[in-house]
């Protein structure tokens, strides 16, 4: 499956109520806010106990690391009668209790607008921690601190604390995945998982060429990752190598950002020589602000020696000599029931490996090239 294109979900956030440090001539009740259209849809549900609890990820536009629940909110401000100078966003914990600010004058020059982030707000472990007993439980994040600065030295402040309603269900069994991201509850009552959001984890990489040649320099291709298509977003991207049991045995520097810079993407690459005929595995690893990593599912490389190399070249069948097969096969049909005896036959064919009965009452065949065939039977 393809990282290449994904989809992304609409934005949602929170509306904070205003209590603002504002003159009185001036307090308004949008001055500063994150706004969304359904302020108790933050919800999660959290089956099994103990560390090894499954916290699915929260239904809506919400995602999740392996240590923080992650929400992307619309930041809207406005600076009553000067333009805006800059937002400052923190909170306690987490990486975003390192201040991120946004130099609003600079980038807009206006009176008021909007900033999209994301918020790390609910640790994992708190919010397993909560669900020891079953029912429903808030778990409150920690407080989001807004500054908002304004050309003529006023300074707006807010702070609120937002919760999420965790539903517990610690008797069901866990659904612990491999990376503790095991979707939302409509996935886990449909026993799939979709192309969403925060699923990085259960995503495999397209990787170019699928073969590479002993003793010989070549360059693997990764599929272009979109930073933007994934939430919450990736802080930096590596490619790395595994073992047999999916050990990391090597990783590779950050993959530089290229593209549009509104919308850069990773493109990943690695050039090697191979020392040994052997399978190979690669995976890309997500690194978030949090300093949670995750891995994608790995993609895997054949090394083949010359002699491999001239064995699966003899093995090709050109379209001319696979037509003519087709062909003698459809007369063969005409003659001979659709049995032991036409099996027989196609079993004999220089360009067949095997062939055999279906269970559908038809037949099957394999090149010597493993492309496969069909026969259905009337």
């Amino acid at each position: 499956m393809s990282l290449r294109s994904r989809t992304r979900p609409h934005v949602w956030g929170m509306v904070l109520a205003t209590s603002l440090s504002i003159p009185p001539a001036h307090a308004r009740e949008n001055v500063l806010v994150i706004r969304s259209p359904e302020p108790d849809a933050v919800q999660t549900v959290v089956t099994g106990q103990g560390p090894a609890a499954s916290v699915a990820m929260p239904d809506g536009p919400a995602s999740m690391t392996p240590r923080w629940l992650v929400a992307r909110a619309d930041l809207h401000w406005t600076c009553p009668d000067s333009k805006a100078v800059a937002l400052e966003v923190k909170t306690d914990k987490g990486p975003n209790a390192r201040p991120r600010t946004f130099e609003l004058l600079r980038t807009h020059g206006l009176h008021g607008a909007s900033t999209q982030m994301e918020l790390y707000l609910w640790e994992v472990s708190a919010v397993k921690a909560a669900c020891a007993s079953e029912g429903e439980v808030r778990v409150d994040s920690v407080p989001v601190k807004l500054t908002l600065r304004c050309e003529g030295g006023q300074v707006f402040q807010h702070q609120q604390v937002i919760p999420l309603q965790a539903r517990c269900r610690p008797l069901a069994p866990s659904e612990e995945a491999v990376t503790g991201l095991t979707g939302s509850e409509n996935e886990r009552d449909r026993g799939s998982y979709q192309q969403m959001l925060g699923k990085f984890a259960l995503m495999t990489p397209d990787l170019s060429p699928s073969e590479l040649s002993l003793g010989k320099k070549g360059t693997l291709e990764f599929s272009d990752v979109l930073r933007r298509a994934w939430t919450p977003e990736f802080q930096a991207l590596r490619v790395v190598k595994l073992g047999a049991k999916g050990e990391i045995l090597e990783r590779q520097p950050p993959v530089p950002l290229s593209g549009d810079p509104e919308d850069p993407v990773f493109a990943p690459r690695l050039t090697l020589t191979p020392s040994k005929a052997e399978t190979l595995r690669f995976a890309l690893e997500a690194e978030y602000p949090d300093g949670s990593r995750l891995l994608s599912q790995p993609a895997e490389v054949r090394v083949l020696t010359p002699k491999q190399q001239a064995a699966q070249a003899a093995r090709v069948i050109p379209p001319a000599r696979r037509m003519q097969f087709l062909e003698e096969l459809q007369k063969q049909m005409g003659a001979l029931d659709c049995g032991p005896v036409l099996i027989q036959w196609i079993q004999k064919q220089p360009v067949i490996e095997d062939a055999g009965q279906s269970k559908d009452s038809g037949l099957w065949y394999r090149f010597s090239d493993g492309q496969m065939g069909i026969v259905h039977c009337h």
